[in-house]
């Protein structure tokens, strides 16, 4: 078995093409085409998260399960609800 020298990069960093394509087209597919890092969580999209497998808002602290569903949208957060990193998976 051989272990590679470094984890390979995560899926769908900010701008990159993630398994499931890339962030900014499945933003814009569900009609959060304004979403972007530096900006705060709005109560529009805190409610579309509520009960929404393929929207996930993590803030510090937060657990979260790591299996990879490539069409979910991961909005990382700062404790201001700020958003500081979006990825998919």
């Amino acid at each position: 078995m051989t272990i590679p020298a470094a984890p390979p990069p995560w899926p769908g960093r900010l701008g990159g093409l993630g398994l499931g394509g890339d962030i900014g087209t499945m933003l814009a597919e569900r009609g959060m085409a304004e979403l972007k890092v530096g900006t705060k969580l709005s109560d529009d999209v805190r409610q579309a998260a509520v009960g929404n497998s393929r929207l996930r808002i993590l803030r510090p602290g937060n657990m979260a399960t790591m299996d990879f569903v490539q069409d979910r949208i991961n909005l990382i957060v700062d404790g201001d609800g700020t958003i500081i990193e979006i990825r998919c998976g």
